[in-house]
This record gives C-alpha cells, structure tokens and sequence, in this order.
C-alpha cells in the first residue's frame, strides 16, 4: 500500500495570464495525486522586490504518494516546465509566471539541506496566509500584526 502524503501548497504568477498559470499549476499537481482543496485567488504587490507586476496567490491541498524530497523535485520540474527561472542562491527574487510552494507536510516537519517543513517564512507572509486560512476555514492562523490591507479577493480558483 502506497502512502499518502498531505501538503499544502502555495502557488504564485506575476506573468502573463497569471490566472492560467495557477490553473496550469493545479493540473499539473493533480497528474501526481489529488487536489482536494483549493482557496480564492488573492492580487497583491511583489514582496522583497521592484516589480510593476501584481502577484495572484492562492494555496492548494495536495494529497500524494510523493515523499518530500520527491515532491520538491516535482514542484521544481513544474516550474521549470512553465518556464520560471531558478534564481542563486542570495540572488534577488524577480518576475515569474509559476511559483509553486511546499507549506507543510501532513502536520509533520521536515528538515534537510534542500527543504524544510513547515516552510520557514511562511508566517510572514500574508499572501500565503489569508489563502491557507481559506483552505483551513480558520482565521486565527493570520497574527493580528500581519499586515493584509494590500490583498485583493479575485475569486475562485
């Protein structure tokens, strides 16, 4: 019997149909296990970085058979596939049609040279948090000092 793991993830595009990318993104999850959730789409600023492009954000819940090591590996090869470039490391952050962000996994931690679980800035985030608080049907996961005036509600994925 295979194992199913649970992740939540955050997806993000800045390019071009912003919306079908994370449209594309969510097929592209379901081919190696099942979307079960999804939450509303959000519009906000590029976050620690210059761009005259707006970000949509949205996080999913994707149940699979893939480990965690496996599953980053997967989520790259989407990326790449959908053309985002990889930047270096300590290299600044710039436009991207795909984003695609391993959150948690199945409420356990994980921790190696490549990944780590819980991701490790997600609490700083709103536009990772205001998503996943859809998905969670729990607000309390937003800190009251988050600063979430800049997100926009565009609807459904």
């Amino acid at each position: 019997m295979t194992a199913t793991h649970e992740y939540y993830v955050a997806l993000g595009s800045n390019m071009g149909d912003r919306e079908e990318h994370l449209r594309w993104a969510v097929n592209y999850l379901n081919q190696s296990g099942t979307v079960t959730a999804r939450s509303h789409r959000y519009g906000n600023p590029p976050m620690g970085f210059d761009s005259s492009e707006a970000f949509e954000n949205a996080v999913v819940v994707w149940r699979t058979s893939l480990a965690p090591e496996e599953a980053l590996s997967y989520v790259l090869e989407g990326e790449r596939m959908r053309g985002r470039p990889r930047r270096a490391d300590g290299a600044p952050y710039e436009d991207r049609p795909i984003d695609i962000d391993l959150l948690t996994w199945s409420g356990k931690n994980w921790e190696s040279d490549s990944l780590s679980l819980p991701h490790p800035r997600m609490n700083e985030r709103a536009f990772v948090l205001v998503p996943l608080a859809d998905v969670l049907g729990d607000q309390s996961v937003i800190p009251e000092e988050l600063n979430t005036d800049e997100l926009i509600d565009l609807g459904s994925l």
